[in-house]
Formats: structure tokens, C-alpha cells, sequence
């Protein structure tokens, strides 16, 4: 498999957008089911077989459940923490329209620390509704109660962008363990697609960061979109690397990878940022 092929096979289609607005640069609002369709199918045909969604993305995995060829895909979905697993579960394969899923991840970290909610997880396992069991993560502390008390899981979800590499340094423990990674946010919710000129004042300490990106990409000739993703799809630790859709168009823009983009993401290695408060949108104060 050439290298174009296996990158694009390493990517997982976020579906937030297909049921509600999501994303600090998304102008286009939710896609429609038509443009939904469109996505799907052509993902198929292209080698992209992962989908992520969850009980809480409004009506995305109702609209998931209407696509004729649904089960031809690997599913993940979450629950909230005031959500029973199992019950979560059973609305969502039926939303879903399916007999079972990929996998089931808590959508806090606060969910997996209670065993009794672990040995649930661990029931829809034994009973085949999912194949995998895990948690979405936002913080590196989170992963570290995991490690350090050898909580039994198949699959994280992190953050991981040109930004954000908190938990870029655990990756090789976790597969190590076996735990599968997979990876959301490489476009830190279209932060980086905002010119200078527009961006809030409360990214002031990344503005000259950002545009002199943006900068390399035009100077380059090629689509900062595909500078960002192929950054994050080419490390060998990451599984798969989960990216939101607003369109069709922008979905074949995306994943319209070429030769020169893979020699052109070393430029990106040096822009590490820690600040919690630009790294991680739930802290974004922007009214």
C-alpha cells in the first residue's frame, strides 16, 4: 500500500457535524443528510471505514442509522456520565440502525474510574454489542490514572495537533499495552484556519504562531488542511485520526493527499504550545 493509501485508510470521519453546528470556524452550519450520503459513500470507496459519534452529537447517529450501507462501517460511539452504558448503548444501535458497534467510549474520564461502570463496559463486551471498550481524554492526568492503576481498556481518544502534544510522550506505553489510539482535533476546531486579523484577542499569545503557518502554506502552494492532518496521520503510534466533515467538498479537499504535502509537515514540528487555555477549546472565554 503506497503511502497516500495508508494514510487516508488511518482516517475516521468525527460526525458532531452531522448533527448539530460545531467547530469555531464552521460558517456552513450542519450538513445535510444529502451531503452526509455523499461523505459516507465516497469514504467507502476510498478505503475510510471509521466512524465517530456519540448520544450526544443531536440527531448525527439518527441520520448515520438512514445511510443504506451503515454496517459496512466500524461505529464508535460515547456516553455521558449520567448516562447507564448499556442503556445508552441500546438507543444508540437503534438510532444507528445496527446489531453492534466498534466501540463504546466514556465521554468523561470520570465514568471509567467507577468500576462498577467499568464492569458494565466490560458486559457489553463479553455479550458481542461492542468489540472495544474506552474513554475520550482531554487531559494528560486523566491517561495517568488509567496507566497507573491498570484500568482495563482497548481504546483512548486524545487531542493531537501541531498545538497540542501533551500526550504525544505516552503513545509508545500505550502501544506497548495494546491500547489502540486514536486521535481527534488536528484542526483544534479551525483555529488554525482563522486569518490574524480575526481572531479573538484571547489567542493573542498564538496569533503570530498561526499566521506564520498560514503563511508557510501559501508560500508552499499547498492547503494548510492537509499540512495539519498529514502532521498528525504520519505518526506511526496513532491508529486513526478523526476529523470533522462541514461538507462534501471540504471532505475531498482534505483527504486529497499528495507527495508534495508528506515532504513539506517537518516545517510544523516546532510549534508546541502548553498553554491549557489556547490548547483546550472547553476553556475558550470567547464572548
Amino acid at each position: 500500500m503506497d503511502r497516500r493509501k495508508s494514510y487516508i485508510s488511518k482516517i475516521g470521519i468525527g460526525t458532531a457535524q452531522f448533527g448539530m453546528d460545531y467547530g469555531i470556524n464552521n460558517r456552513s452550519g450542519k450538513v445535510s443528510e444529502g451531503e452526509v450520503y455523499k461523505i459516507l459513500t465516497y469514504a467507502l470507496e476510498v478505503g475510510i471505514d471509521l466512524l465517530d459519534t456519540a448520544s450526544s452529537y443531536g440527531k448525527a447517529e439518527v441520520v448515520l442509522g438512514s445511510f443504506d450501507d451503515i454496517d459496512r462501517f466500524k461505529i464508535i460511539s460515547k456516553f455521558l456520565d449520567n448516562e447507564e452504558p448499556e442503556l445508552s448503548l441500546k438507543k444508540s444501535l437503534k438510532r444507528l440502525n445496527v446489531k453492534n458497534i466498534y466501540a463504546l467510549l466514556a465521554h468523561r474520564f470520570e465514568s471509567i474510574k467507577d468500576n462498577s461502570v467499568l464492569d458494565k463496559l466490560k458486559d457489553l463486551k463479553r455479550k458481542g454489542l461492542v468489540k472495544k471498550i474506552g474513554a475520550s481524554l482531554y487531559y494528560p492526568y486523566e491517561l495517568e490514572y488509567i496507566l497507573k492503576n491498570s484500568i482495563d481498556i482497548d481504546l483512548i481518544q486524545v487531542p493531537y495537533n501541531v498545538f497540542d502534544r501533551r500526550f504525544e510522550k505516552y503513545f509508545p506505553v500505550l502501544k506497548e499495552k495494546g491500547i489502540e489510539i486514536h486521535t481527534r482535533s488536528a484542526f483544534l476546531q479551525g483555529l488554525f484556519f482563522i486569518k490574524s486579523e480575526n481572531l479573538h484577542s484571547w489567542f493573542d499569545s498564538v496569533k503570530d504562531k498561526i499566521k506564520l503557518i498560514q503563511e508557510y502554506a501559501d508560500k508552499k502552494g499547498v492547503e494548510l488542511s492537509k499540512l495539519l492532518l498529514v502532521w498528525v496521520l504520519r505518526n506511526d503510534f496513532v491508529d486513526k485520526v478523526i476529523i470533522g466533515v462541514d461538507s462534501y467538498e471540504q471532505f475531498l479537499s482534505n483527504i486529497d493527499l499528495n507527495d508534495e504535502v508528506f515532504e513539506l509537515v517537518d516545517f510544523l514540528d516546532d510549534f508546541s504550545v502548553n498553554d491549557e487555555k489556547i490548547i483546550v477549546p472547553s476553556l475558550w472565554r470567547l464572548k
